[in-house]
């Protein structure tokens, strides 16, 4: 990553997009970070920073890989408010966010968060809801500690799964400090898409790193199977066992895969998949190639 977190991301030319996939064809991808930027997440800021600007940079490189795929971006940071920093807009345009666009203070109005920005897209995706592909990921360090007469935890949860089974949006949650499954749980996300990870700089990072994995693959499946996102699967995003998701919390087993509430025994990745999340760990991104 450059060191200066305001340079503007490379542009970059797609192969094969023009002349050759009209904009029509193109299946669109929209990409929801909804990011916590409460206070306890101060000692995370430039982290945080270089995580989101790591993941911009990995949708782009997603869009020459799968180039019949367009990828909006929306970006939204929560604290006692909701603030949209983008909305919906073409990854190729987007530049790095800096120290102005995430400055964690306050408290944690996480429900509210989350429900505003999905009855935002909803409403801007209007009858392209089931149509095209939402991959949300919502990221925080604590549980939410504000009152909103509109979004509870019962109202949030059944938005979720709405969205989930009428859409066949993903939803994701990344969370550190709190009982992941069990808060992924109470919002009616699959355990199969959290991440739990440690509120540290290297496991923001590593946390960062798991969700592009988890988002190229989905990609993956999305391209295999063509336009329609009721065709893929919006589960096991993180974890093949739909009863566990990916621990990567700072411990002697940080690769383990966890159940939730501590109902079933930890058990250990495969071979193959601790090889593959070590390398995404110790790995850092590839930067992106410019256009010709």
């Amino acid at each position: 990553m450059p060191e200066n977190l305001s340079e503007p991301l490379p542009q970059i030319h797609i192969p094969g997009v023009s002349g050759t996939v009209s904009q029509e064809e193109r299946t669109v991808v929209h990409h929801v970070f909804i990011l916590d930027a409460s206070g306890s997440m101060a000692h995370l800021q430039r982290q945080t920073i270089v995580g989101f600007n790591e993941q911009v940079q990995n949708i782009r490189q997603l869009e020459q890989q799968f180039p019949n795929q367009r990828n909006l971006v929306t970006l939204v940071v929560f604290n006692g408010t909701t603030d949209v920093r983008f909305f919906d807009t073409d990854s190729v345009s987007l530049q790095q966010i800096t120290e102005a666009d995430y400055q964690p203070d306050g408290s944690t109005r996480l429900y509210g968060s989350v429900g505003d920005t999905l009855t935002r897209l909803r409403d801007t995706l209007g009858d392209r809801c089931s149509t095209e592909r939402v991959f949300i990921t919502i990221m925080t360090d604590g549980a939410d500690n504000v009152r909103d007469n509109t979004w509870t935890q019962n109202t949030t949860a059944e938005f979720i799964q709405q969205v989930q089974k009428q859409y066949h949006w993903v939803v994701t949650f990344v969370g550190a400090n709190i009982d992941v499954a069990h808060a992924a749980q109470q919002l009616n996300i699959p355990i199969s898409n959290t991440v739990a990870y440690t509120a540290s700089e290297a496991g923001t990072l590593r946390a960062f790193n798991a969700v592009s994995e988890g988002r190229t693959m989905y990609m993956a499946r999305a391209r295999s199977s063509g336009a329609g996102g009721q065709c893929v699967a919006t589960d096991a995003i993180f974890s093949a066992d739909l009863s566990r998701g990916l621990d990567l919390r700072d411990d002697e087993d940080a690769l383990d895969v966890v159940a939730g509430s501590g109902t079933v025994p930890r058990r250990r990745l495969t071979p193959e998949q601790r090889t593959r999340l070590t390398n995404l760990v110790r790995t850092p991104t590839p930067p992106v190639p410019t256009g010709p």
